[in-house]
């Protein structure tokens, strides 16, 4: 299956609501989307930005960066030339303030807004926003956010220029399509050159940090629900034969005694067995030591103190 970003006659074919073989590619979810872009680690856990934002060192990141700049306003300035000079002065009664400012649409204020554009851009590397127009004319009544998913970049080959460039991007609002032209989408782009997937450059580069966090989660929770014990093997004297039925009368029996957290006694083995471990404990592994360097790699990945 080609990739979506670069297909432009699925998305032509969209837009004019074709029933298509490869439309409903322009209508995926976060998690579809994301897997188009996952990237595979040394840990053996895959990263993208659905299952990356799920770290709590990247959501806090992505918070802390997000929140700072939503913190700052956003200044409009009014340009004039006064007597042959050009002077800037605050235009903070002007409509575009508090379209930046408060309220960029009805359905959001501008912090969430804000957020949304800022943790996209980390995350997926690039974000967009629609600006919508007042009538026919070019004054902008409304900033809608949409999700990467939503929006595919249409390029088209310019011979006077001698380069592929955007000509309009396919919008699938909810299973309504239409196209946007260039003028009328803010779009932030990331580290990624002409014809390129979408990427982050911040995901790419720290995605082994990433994946060894989310493994070293997932081996703790899994830890945790088996009572906290290490994987164990119960040993019987030589000759010891069981049926399969008794094997699995056997494995129930273990495991509604001894698994769970609700069930982290002390495991007592019965008919001459001798438990034996055949893996690390937390401590062995130094998990605690290596989540806390975990969460240094990652928040140098965004270039964030770690005492933050």
């Amino acid at each position: 299956m080609a990739p979506v970003w670069n297909r432009p006659a699925s998305a032509w074919d969209a837009i004019r609501g074709v029933q298509h073989e490869a439309q409903s590619d322009t209508n995926l979810t976060p998690e579809q989307f994301s897997e188009m872009i996952v990237q595979p680690t040394w840990a053996g856990t895959h990263v993208s930005p659905e299952t990356a934002s799920r770290a709590i060192p990247v959501k806090a990141s992505c918070s802390l960066i997000a929140g700072g700049i939503t913190a700052m306003p956003i200044r409009v300035l009014r340009r004039e030339i006064v007597d042959g000079e050009f002077i800037q002065s605050p235009a903070d009664d002007n409509d575009y303030w508090w379209l930046l400012n408060e309220s960029p649409n009805d359905d959001m204020a501008a912090a969430q807004f804000w957020q949304r554009i800022v943790t996209h851009k980390l995350l997926w590397g690039q974000s967009f926003a629609r600006i919508v127009r007042k009538g026919r004319t070019l004054e902008a009544a409304e900033l809608v956010h949409y999700h990467n998913n939503r929006v595919q970049v249409v390029r088209e080959w310019d011979a006077a220029r001698r380069r592929n460039r955007i000509t309009q991007y396919a919008v699938n609002d909810d299973g309504r399509y239409f196209s946007v032209n260039p003028e009328d989408m803010l779009h932030f782009r990331g580290d990624m050159a002409v014809g390129e997937p979408p990427r982050s450059a911040i995901i790419e580069a720290g995605k082994q940090a990433i994946g060894l966090c989310l493994a070293i989660e997932e081996y703790a929770a899994r830890t945790f629900a088996h009572g906290g014990t290490p994987r164990i093997v119960l040993k019987y004297p030589p000759g010891t034969k069981f049926t399969e039925e008794q094997k699995k009368a056997l494995k129930d029996a273990w495991l509604n005694s001894f698994g769970g957290s609700h069930n982290a006694g002390l495991p007592i083995p019965t008919s001459g067995a001798d438990v034996q471990k055949i893996s690390f404990t937390a401590q062995e592994l130094q998990m605690l030591e290596a989540r806390k360097f975990q969460v240094i790699e990652i928040a140098r990945a965004f270039g964030i103190p770690p005492y933050m």
